[in-house]
């Protein structure tokens, strides 16, 4: 394949996963708004460059005239775009290796917070009880006694009617 055949089988990868006409433009996109993947991914810019230039070539071979697909790129860049095509594919691409880190990351804090919940189960049934959701607990409570009040208020004033 050339280069031109390499980058539009990955723009079609990507306008189907992303469900967006921009396509490779979507793709982009999304790696700028995930800040974190700078940090979180090996190889996170030198992705988004590599994107970013071949999509400028694809740009300058569709729209300038004398642009030729021949001047401009070679065997690498069409190894590199067909690597990129698979490594999306096997979910190994930049995106895909971020979300798996966020993932595990939120995994790993919910599985922490189970622990806890877990550990301090049945230990102490009275304190667990007002602990466990004092925020919810207490006006609850609040609303039960000012409910009773009204009540036993109401029966006084009906018992000197009658």
């Amino acid at each position: 394949m050339g280069f031109m055949d390499s980058y539009k089988h990955l723009e079609k990868l990507c306008g189907d996963m992303f469900g967006d006409e921009r396509r490779i433009s979507a793709y982009i996109d999304e790696m700028y708004e995930n800040t974190e993947g700078w940090d979180l991914v090996d190889g996170w810019e030198s992705d988004l460059k590599k994107l970013k230039h071949y999509r400028w070539v694809r740009n300058r071979i569709v729209h300038e005239p004398d642009a030729y697909e021949d001047e401009l790129c070679d065997a690498e860049d069409i190894e590199w775009l067909d690597d990129f095509y698979y490594r999306i594919i096997d979910r190994e691409d930049p995106l895909n290796r971020y979300y798996e880190i966020v993932r595990s990351r939120k995994s790993i804090k919910h599985a922490s917070e189970q622990r806890m919940d877990s550990a301090s189960y049945g230990k102490n049934s009275s304190s667990q009880c007002s602990d466990d959701k004092p925020g919810k607990i207490l006006p609850g409570f609040l609303c039960f006694l000012c409910f009773f009040f009204a009540v036993v208020i109401l029966f006084m004033i009906l018992g000197e009617i009658l």
